[in-house]
């Protein structure tokens, strides 16, 4: 009988040692940081060419949006710009002749040609080329899709890594950036579809749905109105004036002509 016990004690220690061997080999392995992938060439050392061109992609369309805040959705101040003060830059006019705010789904298209564009002509891969055989094997292609709260990147970038008889391939990116830059063009097409309209309602209105947003006038005079929309965090407080200006990279601002 004891020698059964014994015999039944030793069994499940040996069990248990199996166990405790296997779960260090997963661990080892799933925390290891050079787990091979296509032939013996690691994620660490594909990981800086995926963040490299995510980066380049967020740094493009970051700067995008804040010309797009600065002139009405706009890239430059290319359609009927106007200077409201002698000392101000150039402002879109919105309204003349027509609607002049770019669509969405143009603003979208965009953005991807200018992504497209900075990842074939300076984002190149030529920092890697020291390391490795870095090349681009097919045609770059961008979806960006801009919602409320998101925006989204999707980048097709077929790139093939060789080093001495190894190599293998990526090719899928994403980026995506929280920002409210969707939400603030609903409100901003809202307002000028209401002036076009011939409606009275004050621009501070559009937002009184949305508390995280400030519908502001920041000067009316001379028949234009200098409107600016954006979150309430990007407008410095109020200081008794009766106009707070925000930072138009970090405001969509736009001049409205009254007729």
């Amino acid at each position: 009988m004891m020698f059964d016990e014994k015999r039944g004690q030793s069994t499940i220690f040996i069990i248990a040692g199996i166990v405790i061997v296997i779960a260090a080999v997963l661990v080892v392995f799933f925390m290891r940081e050079n787990v091979q992938i296509g032939e013996r060439i690691t994620t660490a050392q594909i990981e800086p060419i995926k963040e490299y061109v995510e980066g380049c992609v967020k740094d493009e369309l970051k700067e995008n949006l804040e010309n797009r805040r600065e002139f009405g959705g706009r890239d430059i101040p290319d359609f009927a710009a106007r200077k409201l003060q002698p000392d101000y830059p150039d402002y879109n006019v919105l309204n003349v002749p027509s609607n002049n705010l770019p669509s969405l789904l143009a603003i979208e298209r965009e953005i991807s040609i200018k992504i497209k564009s900075n990842l074939e002509n300076v984002c190149t891969l030529e920092r890697f080329r020291d390391n490795f055989n870095v090349e681009k094997k097919g045609d770059i292609g961008v979806r960006v899709n801009i919602s409320d709260k998101l925006i989204e990147v999707d980048v097709s970038y077929p790139i093939v890594i060789e080093k001495a008889n190894f190599k293998t391939e990526v090719k899928d990116f994403n980026v995506i950036y929280e920002n409210k830059f969707g939400k603030i063009y609903g409100v901003v097409r809202d307002i000028l579809n209401g002036f076009d309209a011939g409606t009275n309602e004050p621009i501070s209105s559009y937002c009184f749905g949305s508390p995280d947003l400030i519908c502001n006038v920041v000067e009316n005079s001379g028949g234009l109105m200098f409107v600016q929309v954006g979150e309430v965090d990007k407008f410095p407080k109020p200081s008794g004036n009766r106009f707070v200006t925000g930072d138009a990279r970090e405001v969509f601002t736009f001049v409205i002509a009254k007729p």
